[in-house]
């Protein structure tokens, strides 16, 4: 291995005139390990890198520099030798290790063959033999890391959840028990999210707060999968591979050369080298294919290793002879059971067949393959359950992980999206390249292939390999299409009709189509085109945004003024902002200015009330893309509101002109009602402080939920065995019951991701801005700051002298006692602000169950599940599923609301009042500092107060102080709300509001309905009125036999008489019903008569709506029962 070199040392000291002979009897003569390995290091690396080569290669042949470096034949008694401690440069420690693995092939080829053994059993679903093989595998090399995390995977895989429980107590071992217990959690986690989150970062954190960050690392590159891993150090993963026995250092080096080798940023040229030299090498000595291949790999040159029978299966799946794909690739799998890549043809042969005997035919008994295939299947059928499909592929992956075959399966799971991301699918190509598996020309064409044309037609054999008629109708097209890419004189006219032509094809998935649409419509500079295919798909289709190049799309958009009045350009740039850059959204809002001022308006409502007829780019425009966020970040926009109104316009425009409107809007606008008329209550009591935009959510995660209520709707209708199926780890002792709770923890996890973690839209932002970064600790302090018992940290991070106090007792007290209270204050100071910073880590968020000093807690168990369980089964659609989940989640914080308040209230009061009273008994003498005593006293009560207060933040928001409200209230702020609504126009009303309505209340509930009821009344009147400048209404109020009566008439346009149009509206209001006609409230026809009635209706009991029209007056009369307020 000549050419290994090392990297140049800096302050390197010169050479010194030793032979090399003379530098080992040096080292050799070292009395300890440790000794050895600093003598080791003060020598060789002063060295040329020739001479360290030689040199080292010398101190090999000695049985002691062997044991130093962990490098032994004999079965290894322990998993990890933590003495290591060497710096040397990493070509020596491979220079040393190649050296052994030369003169020790045999046991390194034994290995090889028993793991390759012991994979093919695996796919095909042998557990006998996968036990016989592993056990053989011990009893040669001894126990190692990789075989527990193989067996425990084995047992994962085929349920053996005894000999799991077995192994996890068989290890006294402290660290291996550790190691051992972290694969554990790592196979029965939920998902791959579930174990990062809950479990592998916190153990990770401990890691790197000990000062253990190669060590932590070194089990992040053991026990994932490597492209999970970014930013790593590679030199110091080397060194402690030392510690490693050699299976697992094997193990270890071939994913991180993996990892360095197909790394395109260069940023270790030197190492790369270094590396390659020692793959080259060590290819040429072992039987591992793999070693081999990554010696070979050159991104610029990939050769395909496609064997006879995977040709055969690509030329029948080109000539779309699908049902003889799925018998040839059963037969396939069981010749090459590792080859996963294979299933991705399966899949979508099944697909294209459209039978879903196929899939539960071939795949009996193997568990590997039902998981992968019915991941993938679900991934490509769907692209509204994107992310839980995906979820489950990573999950396999994470499981799987110390195995090499799923590593070809990873390339298909990242093709399925292709413009998800570019980089995962190089890397997944890139890694499988490196292996001993087949690599298709699928997968070797997208590891270095930029050209639109070659990069259509990937998936068949082109027409070099076949006659192209004898193709499918859409692979003949698509090979057509690159005809046309490829001639010298392009004809735009002729690719955009084979497109349209191709669109109506059944044998193409709708990511494919899209992403040849895509890529040929962008080649040809066609943007408008491909403007108008994303928004008509995305307005459609919230999901399809997957299936499109939109942060492509976005930054042409970014580049071009030439678009600042096309509306759908501005949806596709929205959809890049809410979907892939929330960090974009400034510059989305300056789009839609852009957009207005190009149209001579301000704001969004001006642009809209001068519309006289809606498309369907308008419609999503004023109805999406104008959101409250957007409208916020708009310059004409300047208080919150101005922008609570402008949205609430923009909504009952849509409703009230254009009969637009559906559940999504009717929520916001019942939202931003209370927050206009009931937020200034809220606001001051301050009890704005906890939220969760559950809006925005939906907004952005609504087609997540719906893939999973349709997943528990599908669930709902299999018995037993079906759902067994499902499941990768289905045998005799999984119970149905366990295999949807599966599901439910996956879904649990979702919905703590989405409510609670998402720093946009979840429960920590409003924790961190609005109680614990500054809020909370600075309303604390400032308490004790105010009675100036407290100073700030200074130099040396020691608290800075209270000179308050020096100045007030300098001449009355002596010089030694003025230092005791500087003494006392100074550690006060220091015990205030642990408290503060123990009570603001209260308010932090964790899902790792175990952490019980969190009040946050959204940790999980079988119990949460089964709660879970309990809100969202058996629901009707997937508004009610969104819904009920919402209702789960704040549940759950409302227990954890609960908790923080019994902290603050229970243990910060204790602490702090405990705290003063130390301070005073150790400044008690015969001294009397009387001042001092008192400012203690007075803020010992004063932050008992201020925690009283603080606990009020602790709740749910917008609840109002009292529960009851005066009606004449209600009234008077509805009519201010609507006057904002239509404002500039003028409108006129006169009230008529008897004095009893004073002493009238109706409770919280009933607020929010009938102020929306009387909001909507007044819009009709507005509606109903005769077109003139002036709106004028009358509001009148009185009792009637323990009725109270609301009446809202206006003159009523004559128009309306004279062609009918009274009569049927007075029709419609009879012919309600006290039922839920929930399709009224956003389809009745314009009226806005349905939403009045069900607003008063369902929330107050024995209460009506009546309309009447007499003498050219349009009356609206609501009537509740007195005894049904309060």
């Amino acid at each position: 291995m000549k050419n290994i070199r090392t990297r140049k040392r800096k302050n390197s000291r010169t050479e010194k005139p030793l032979s090399d002979i003379h530098i080992v009897k040096i080292i050799l003569s070292q009395s300890n390990t440790y000794a050895i390995e600093r003598s080791i290091e003060n020598y060789i690396t002063n060295l040329s890198p020739e001479r360290q080569l030689r040199v080292s290669k010398n101190l090999y042949k000695h049985k002691r520099i062997r044991e130093v470096f962990n490098l032994k034949s004999e079965k290894y008694t322990s998993f990890i030798k933590r003495n290591i401690s060497t710096n040397l440069d990493s070509s020596v420690l491979l220079n040393l290790f190649l050296k052994f693995v030369i003169e020790n092939k045999e046991l390194i080829n034994k290995y090889n063959n028993l793991a390759l053994k012991l994979e093919e059993n695996i796919c095909l679903g042998s557990y006998n033999n996968v036990i016989k093989t592993i056990d053989e595998i011990d009893n040669i090399f001894g126990k190692t890391i990789w075989s527990i995390d193989a067996r425990l995977s084995i047992y994962s895989i085929f349920n053996k959840v005894k000999e799991s429980e077995i192994l996890q107590k068989s290890d006294s071992n402290i660290e291996i028990a550790q190691i051992t217990s972290l694969l554990t959690q790592r196979n029965i986690a939920s998902s791959a999210n579930a174990f990062h989150d809950q479990f592998f970062s916190n153990v990770l954190n401990e890691y790197e707060k000990t000062s253990q960050l190669e060590y932590a690392n070194m089990l992040s590159l053991l026990i994932t999968p490597e492209r999970e891993l970014s930013n790593l150090e590679y030199d110091p993963l080397i060194t402690i591979s030392q510690s490693l026995n050699v299976i697992d250092r094997v193990i270890l080096y071939k994913k991180l050369f993996r990892l360095i080798l197909t790394d395109q940023k260069q940023y270790h040229p030197e190492l790369k080298d270094t590396v390659r030299s020692f793959v080259k090498e060590l290819s040429s000595h072992i039987n591992d294919e793999s070693w081999k291949n990554m010696a070979s790999f050159d991104h610029k040159k990939i050769k395909t290793r496609s064997n006879k029978e995977q040709l055969y299966i690509i030329e029948k799946y080109s000539k779309g002879e699908y049902e003889e794909c799925v018998d040839l690739i059963d037969n396939y799998l069981k010749s090459n059971p590792r080859d996963l890549s294979a299933i991705d043809i399966l899949c979508k042969s099944i697909i294209f067949l459209d039978d879903d005997n196929f899939s539960h035919s071939i795949l009996e008994g193997q568990r590997v393959r039902v998981a992968i295939t019915g991941a993938l299947i679900g991934l490509l059928s769907d692209f509204n359950k994107y992310d839980l499909y995906m979820e489950q592929f990573k999950t396999l992956e994470l499981r799987y992980s110390c195995f090499d075959f799923i590593l070809s399966a990873r390339p298909m799971f990242m093709l399925a999206y292709p413009f998800i991301s570019k980089e995962r699918i190089i890397k997944s190509c890139m890694s499988l390249a490196c292996t001993d598996l087949p690599l298709s020309p699928k997968y070797a064409s997208k590891i270095d292939n930029n050209d639109v044309v070659n990069s259509i037609d990937v998936d068949f054999l082109g027409q070099k390999e076949l006659n192209k008629d004898s193709l499918t109708r859409s692979r003949i097209i698509r090979i057509e299409i690159q005809e046309a890419f490829q001639s010298k004189s392009i004809d735009r006219n002729k690719i955009i009709s084979m497109l349209e032509i191709l669109t109506k094809e059944t044998d193409i998935l709708t990511p494919e189509k899209n992403y040849i649409l895509s890529k040929s419509l962008i080649a040809l500079d066609e943007w408008e085109k491909i403007f108008s295919l994303v928004a008509d798909e995305f307005i459609e289709n919230r999901s399809s945004h997957l299936t499109f190049p939109i942060e492509e799309i976005a930054n042409h958009i970014e580049n071009c003024d030439i678009y600042v009045n096309d509306i759908k350009a501005i949806i596709c740039y929205y959809i890049y902002s809410s979907t892939y850059s929330k960090a974009s959204k400034i510059l989305a809002a300056e789009r839609v200015e852009d957009y207005l001022a190009h149209n001579n308006y301000g704001l969004p409502s001006e642009l809209l009330s001068n519309i006289t007829k809606l498309d369907k780019y308008q419609e999503f425009f004023f109805s999406e893309v104008c959101n409250r966020e957007m409208l916020g970040d708009l310059i004409n926009i300047n208080s919150s509101k101005m922008l609570n109104i402008e949205r609430l316009k923009l909504i009952s425009f849509l409703n009230d002109n254009f009969n637009y409107s559906n559940n999504n809007l009717l929520a916001e606008e019942r939202n931003i009602f209370d927050v206009i008329i009931f937020g200034d209550i809220a606001v001051e009591h301050g009890y704005n402080k906890i939220n969760i935009d559950s809006h925005d959510i939906k907004k952005s995660k609504f087609s997540d939920y719906s893939g999973h209520f349709e997943q528990f709707r599908n669930l709902g209708d299999l018995d037993h065995s079906s759902i067994k199926s499902l499941f990768e780890d289905s045998d005799e002792e999984l119970t149905s019951e366990n295999a949807i709770n599966h599901f439910y923890g996956v879904l649990y996890q979702k919905i703590v991701s989405d409510f609670i973690q998402d720093n946009d839209y979840g429960l920590v932002r409003y924790l961190s801005s609005e109680i614990r970064h500054g809020v909370m600790p600075n309303q604390l302090r400032s308490v004790f700051e105010a009675h100036k018992l407290i100073t700030e940290k200074g130099p040396g991070n020691k608290y800075e002298t209270n000179s308050h106090w020096d100045n007030i007792y300098k001449d009355t007290l002596s010089n030694d006692y003025l230092l005791v209270i500087n003494k006392n204050l100074e550690e006060f100071s220091e015990q205030v602000d642990k408290l503060i910073d123990n009570a603001n880590n209260w308010a932090a968020v964790t899902t790792n169950i175990n952490d019980r000093n969190i009040a946050f807690n959204f940790g999980h168990d079988t119990e949460k599940l089964k709660k879970l369980r309990r809100y969202v089964e058996n629901q009707e659609n997937s508004d009610q599923f969104f819904e009920r989940c919402t209702e789960f989640i704040w549940s759950e914080v409302d227990d954890c609301l609960k908790i923080m308040r019994s902290l603050l209230n229970k243990e910060l009061k204790a602490d702090f009042e405990a705290l003063c009273n130390n301070l005073c008994v150790s400044l008690s003498s015969r001294h009397n500092p009387t001042q001092l005593f008192s400012h203690i006293t007075q803020a010992r009560n004063a932050i008992i107060e201020e925690i009283a207060k603080i606990e009020t933040w602790f709740r749910r928001p917008h609840i109002a102080l009292r529960n009851n409200y005066p009606l004449r209230y209600l009234i008077e702020k509805s009519i201010e709300c609507v006057e904002d609504i239509h404002y500039p126009k003028e409108i006129k009303y006169h009230t008529n509001i008897c004095e009893s309505f004073n002493e009238i209340y109706v409770n919280n509930d009933q607020k929010t309905g009938l102020t929306r009821s009387l909001i909507t009344t007044y819009q009709n009147c507005i509606k109903y009125t005769p077109s003139e400048p002036l709106i004028h209404f009358d509001i009148s109020t009185y009792k009637e036999d323990n009725k109270i009566k609301i009446v809202i008439s206006n003159e009523i346009d004559k128009k309306r008489i004279k062609n009918g149009d009274a009569e049927l509206i007075l029709k419609k209001v009879d012919n309600f019903k006290k039922t839920n006609q929930s399709t009224l409230l956003s389809k009745e026809g314009g009226t806005g008569l349905y939403k009045a009635y069900r607003y008063v209706f369902d929330y107050i009991d024995n209460s009506d709506l009546n309309i009447e029209i007499l003498n050219n007056k349009f009356y609206q009369k609501i009537t509740i029962s007195e005894d049904s307020l309060s």
